[in-house]
């Protein structure tokens, strides 16, 4: 099943189909509704200046490479 995606009206509870999309929509189609009267929130898209460096000190921090190789 292939996904097509268009911009529409309800009138009288019907939705139209666009002209260029009627010979590929057969008899049996799933319908998802977004309504574009309530705004709909889009995902937050991160970029490099959300993503800042990272400063732990670690003086004093004790490691021992075979101790974290460890296997338990």
């Amino acid at each position: 099943m292939g996904a097509i995606e268009f911009d529409s009206f309800v009138e009288g509870g019907v939705i139209n189909i666009p002209e260029q999309y009627r010979n590929a929509v057969g008899n049996a189609v799933r319908v998802i509704v977004l309504s574009e009267d309530a705004p709909v929130s889009k995902p937050r898209s991160f970029g490099p200046e959300d993503f800042t460096e990272l400063k732990i000190p670690t003086q004093g921090w004790k490691f021992d490479r075979e101790e974290a190789n460890a296997r338990r």
